[in-house]
């Protein structure tokens, strides 16, 4: 028995049969790129959903930072006309001071100057008193010569 082999036919079923192998491998390559694709895609959309909340918590973070600002600018602005009216009536105050100062020194003056006084007008009172009572006596002379 002779048996032949048909080498272009041996070669025919071989090539088809890497290419069906070659075809098999390229949809296990496909299906694990679509599936690496999927699972990806499917991260990126966590991410981006992440990404998109905190994007949100920083526009409203950016916002409250904004109005901060504001009050802070205007808080300053109060601060410093606060600041200006204090050195006013600081200024004002030391005024009033030196006057206070002087008045007082006038007093103490007019109360030297009144306790001379009451000192001279007790001393004239004496004196009166020894005058009435010497008019009263010259008095009662004249009445009892008379």
């Amino acid at each position: 028995m002779s048996t032949s082999i048909d080498w272009s036919r041996l070669e025919e079923i071989v090539e088809r049969a890497v290419r069906k192998a070659r075809a098999e491998e390229l949809r296990d390559v496909a299906e694990a790129v679509k599936m690496l694709a999927e699972y990806m895609k499917s991260g990126f959309e966590k991410m981006l959903e992440r990404i998109e909340g905190v994007e949100r918590r920083l526009e409203t973070i950016e916002s409250i930072l904004l109005d901060h600002g504001k009050r802070l600018e205007a808080v300053k602005k109060t601060l410093l006309e606060y600041g200006r009216r204090l050195e006013d009536h600081s200024k004002i105050l030391q005024e009033h001071s030196k006057r206070l100062e002087e008045y007082s020194r006038r007093l103490e003056e007019h109360s030297r100057r009144i306790e001379d006084l009451t000192k001279v007008v007790q001393e004239h009172s004496k004196r009166l008193e020894e005058l009435s009572r010497r008019i009263e006596e010259m008095n009662k002379v004249l009445i009892e010569h008379s």
